[in-house]
C-alpha cells in the first residue's frame, strides 16, 4: 500500500515518484523502496544530498533507492525518449506534484532498441569472459539475471506490452512467445543471484557447476537472438 507523505517542506522539490515492485502491487519481503526525485536546476550537490536525506527520512519503513534529476537532465532525457522515463510514466505512481504538472507531456519515443541490445551484447561477453577468468561467481551469476531481465523488458516494449517488473516482465515475454527460451526456473534462480548481490539476502544459494553454467549460457544465448530476432522485425515498430 503506498502512503501519503508530507513533502511539502523540502526546498528544491517538485516532483515525487515511487516505481518498481511497490507501486505494481508486487512488493515481497524482497523488495524495497525505489523514488524519482525531480528538483530545482539551481540546487547545490549539498543540497541535493539533503534533498535525499530528507525523502529517506519521511520514508523509513524500508530502504529506499532515490533517484535524483534536475529538471535541464530530465528534459534531456525526455528529449531522447529515455526508456526509464517511460518506465515511470506506465507504472510510476506521484507521492508529490508541487505544481500538478504532466511531466511526461513532451515525452518523445523509445526506439534505441539496437543500441541496448548491443550493450547487453558487450556485457553478456564480458561476463563470461569473467567466469572463465575468476571461476564462478556471484556477481556474474547476478549480471545474468540483469540481462535476462532487462531484454525481456526491452522486448515486451518492443511488441507493445510494457512490464518492467522483477518477474512478470520475462512471465509476459513468454506468453508473448508460447514458450521459454530460459526456463522460467533458471530465471528465478539467477534472480536469487541478483538479490543476494545487489541487496545483501542471504539465501542459501548453490552454485552451479561448470556443466550447468554452459547450459544456462546456451539457454540466454538463445534469448539474446529470440529478442533481437523481434527487435529487428519488420512490422513490429511498436512507440509510444
Amino acid at each position: 500500500m503506498i502512503e501519503e507523505y508530507n513533502f511539502n517542506y523540502i526546498k528544491g522539490l517538485e516532483i515525487v515518484i515511487i516505481y518498481g515492485s511497490m507501486a505494481r502491487n508486487e512488493a515481497d519481503n524482497n523488495s524495497d523502496i525505489d523514488i524519482f526525485a525531480l528538483v530545482e536546476d539551481s540546487l547545490t550537490e549539498f543540497e541535493k544530498e539533503k534533498v535525499i536525506d530528507k525523502i529517506c527520512s519521511l520514508i523509513s519503513s524500508k530502504e529506499v533507492n532515490v533517484s535524483l534529476y534536475t529538471k535541464e537532465v530530465f528534459n534531456k532525457m525526455s528529449k531522447d525518449g529515455s526508456l526509464f522515463l517511460w518506465h515511470l510514466k506506465k507504472e510510476g505512481k506521484y507521492l508529490f506534484n508541487k505544481n500538478n504538472e504532466d511531466i511526461f507531456i513532451n515525452l518523445a519515443n523509445f526506439d534505441a532498441y539496437q543500441k541496448n541490445m548491443e550493450l547487453y551484447r558487450d556485457l553478456f561477453n564480458s561476463v563470461q569472459e569473467s567466469f572463465d577468468e575468476n571461476g564462478i561467481n556471484s556477481y556474474d551469476l547476478s549480471m545474468l539475471f540483469f540481462l535476462c531481465r532487462n531484454m525481456s523488458i526491452l522486448t515486451c516494449f518492443r511488441i507493445g506490452k510494457p512490464n518492467f517488473g522483477r518477474y512478470s516482465a520475462y512471465e509476459t515475454l513468454i506468453k508473448y512467445l508460447n514458450y521459454e527460451p530460459i526456463s522460467y526456473l533458471d530465471f528465478i534462480y539467477l534472480s536469487k543471484w541478483r538479490i543476494d548481490y545487489t541487496r545483501g539476502i542471504e539465501e542459501e544459494l548453490v552454485y552451479p557447476t561448470r556443466d550447468e553454467l554452459i547450459k544456462i549460457i546456451k539457454k540466454i544465448s538463445i534469448l539474446f537472438d529470440v529478442c533481437e530476432n523481434i527487435i529487428n522485425s519488420e512490422g513490429k515498430n511498436e512507440k509510444y
